[in-house]
Protein backbone atom coordinates (compact mmCIF):
# COMPACT_ATOMS: atom_id res chain seq x y z
CA UNK A 1 0.00 0.00 0.00
CA UNK A 2 2.69 2.30 0.32
CA UNK A 3 4.84 3.69 -2.63
CA UNK A 4 8.21 2.70 -4.00
CA UNK A 5 11.25 3.70 -1.73
CA UNK A 6 8.95 5.05 0.98
CA UNK A 7 10.85 4.94 4.20
CA UNK A 8 8.64 4.16 7.37
CA UNK A 9 11.15 4.85 9.82
CA UNK A 10 12.54 8.68 9.81
CA UNK A 11 14.19 10.28 11.86
CA UNK A 12 14.40 14.24 13.51
CA UNK A 13 16.35 16.40 12.29
CA UNK A 14 19.90 17.39 14.46
CA UNK A 15 19.90 13.81 15.66
CA UNK A 16 23.22 12.30 16.20
CA UNK A 17 23.33 9.07 14.58
CA UNK A 18 25.76 6.25 16.33
CA UNK A 19 29.19 5.82 14.77
CA UNK A 20 29.30 2.28 13.22
CA UNK A 21 32.41 0.56 12.33
CA UNK A 22 33.94 -2.64 12.02
CA UNK A 23 37.22 -3.68 13.71
CA UNK A 24 39.08 -6.49 15.14
CA UNK A 25 38.76 -7.60 18.65
CA UNK A 26 41.68 -6.46 20.12
CA UNK A 27 41.58 -2.46 18.46
CA UNK A 28 37.97 -2.42 20.09
CA UNK A 29 38.90 -3.60 23.42
CA UNK A 30 41.64 -0.47 22.83
CA UNK A 31 39.33 1.91 21.79
CA UNK A 32 36.85 1.27 24.56
CA UNK A 33 39.28 0.57 27.92
CA UNK A 34 37.31 -0.12 30.74
CA UNK A 35 33.97 1.53 29.75
CA UNK A 36 30.89 -0.66 31.30
CA UNK A 37 28.89 -2.86 28.70
CA UNK A 38 25.10 -1.97 28.60
CA UNK A 39 24.14 -4.26 25.84
CA UNK A 40 24.88 -7.62 24.22
CA UNK A 41 23.42 -9.32 21.27
CA UNK A 42 24.84 -12.86 19.81
CA UNK A 43 23.91 -14.23 16.70
CA UNK A 44 24.62 -18.00 14.93
CA UNK A 45 24.51 -18.20 11.15
CA UNK A 46 24.15 -21.36 10.07
CA UNK A 47 23.22 -23.02 6.99
CA UNK A 48 20.56 -25.57 5.93
CA UNK A 49 22.65 -28.86 7.33
CA UNK A 50 22.81 -26.80 11.09
CA UNK A 51 26.71 -26.42 10.79
CA UNK A 52 27.69 -23.17 12.11
CA UNK A 53 28.97 -20.84 9.51
CA UNK A 54 30.04 -17.42 11.15
CA UNK A 55 28.62 -15.71 14.87
CA UNK A 56 28.14 -12.19 14.84
CA UNK A 57 28.70 -10.50 18.28
CA UNK A 58 27.16 -6.96 18.90
CA UNK A 59 28.06 -5.06 22.11
CA UNK A 60 27.33 -1.50 22.90
CA UNK A 61 29.44 0.31 25.47
CA UNK A 62 29.17 3.63 27.49
CA UNK A 63 32.19 5.60 27.31
CA UNK A 64 30.50 8.20 29.04
CA UNK A 65 29.75 6.49 32.84
CA UNK A 66 33.22 5.61 33.95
Amino acid sequence: MYPANFKMYRTSRKIKRPIIFTTTEEKAQEIIGNAPQIYEKTISITDEVGEVKNIINYRQYNKAKK
